[in-house]
C-alpha cells in the first residue's frame, strides 16, 4: 500500500492477528504519501497501544488520506485514546468516522475525545463509542462538546454503556442548546 503503484482506497483486515507489529507497518504506508487509503478497519486485530500511537501519528501527517478508521475491540484505554485525542485536534486530520465500539473507553478516556472534538480541528460527523465503560460525567463530556457549536458531530453512538438519567440529561440541555 505504500509502493506508489497500488490504488487501493479500502483495507479492512478485522478480525486478523494484525498486532502491533502489522499495524505498525500499515501506519508507516499512511504516512509515507504514497497510500491512497482512506478507509482502514482494524477491529478485533489485538492492535495495542503501540499500534495505535502510530496511527494517530500518521493521522497527523499532511500525507494522511484516512477518513473512516475503525479500532473496534482492541481494548483500547486511555493511554491510547490520549493518542487518538491528540490526533484528533491536529489540523491535518481528516477523519469523518471514527469507530471506537467495545474497547475500554471509560469517563476519563471520553474527556480526551470530547475534548478533542470540541477543537473542531478534525471533521469528525461520526463517533462510535457503544459497548464501553461510559457513564454519567463521560456524558456530560460529550455533550458539553456537542453542545459547545465548535463540533462537527451529527451522529453520536453511545449503545452499550453505563450512562444513566444524570446522563441523559446533559444531552438533552446539549441538544436544545444547539436548537
Amino acid at each position: 500500500i505504500e509502493s506508489g503503484h497500488c490504488k487501493l482506497t479500502n483495507l479492512i483486515v478485522s478480525a486478523n492477528r494484525i498486532g502491533t507489529d502489522g499495524g505498525r507497518h500499515i501506519a508507516i504506508a499512511i504516512e509515507s504519501g504514497k497510500c491512497l487509503l482512506t478507509h482502514l478497519a482494524l477491529s478485533v486485530c489485538e492492535i495495542g497501544f503501540e499500534c495505535v500511537r502510530h496511527l494517530s501519528k500518521a493521522i497527523q501527517s499532511d500525507q494522511c488520506l484516512l477518513t473512516t478508521l475503525d479500532l473496534s475491540g482492541n481494548e483500547i484505554g486511555v493511554d491510547s485514546i490520549r493518542h487518538i485525542a491528540a490526533a484528533i485536534e491536529s489540523d491535518k486530520c481528516r477523519l469523518t468516522m471514527l469507530y471506537l465500539y467495545k474497547n475500554q473507553i471509560c469517563d476519563e478516556s471520553v474527556r480526551h475525545i470530547a475534548a478533542a472534538i470540541e477543537s473542531g480541528q478534525c471533521p469528525i460527523t461520526a463517533l462510535h463509542l457503544g459497548g464501553n465503560l461510559i457513564g454519567d460525567d463521560g456524558a456530560r463530556y460529550l455533550a458539553t462538546a456537542v453542545g459547545s457549536g465548535k463540533s462537527g458531530l451529527t451522529r453520536l453512538f453511545l449503545e452499550e454503556n453505563e450512562i444513566g438519567d444524570e446522563g441523559a440529561r446533559h444531552f438533552a440541555t446539549a441538544v436544545m442548546s444547539e436548537a
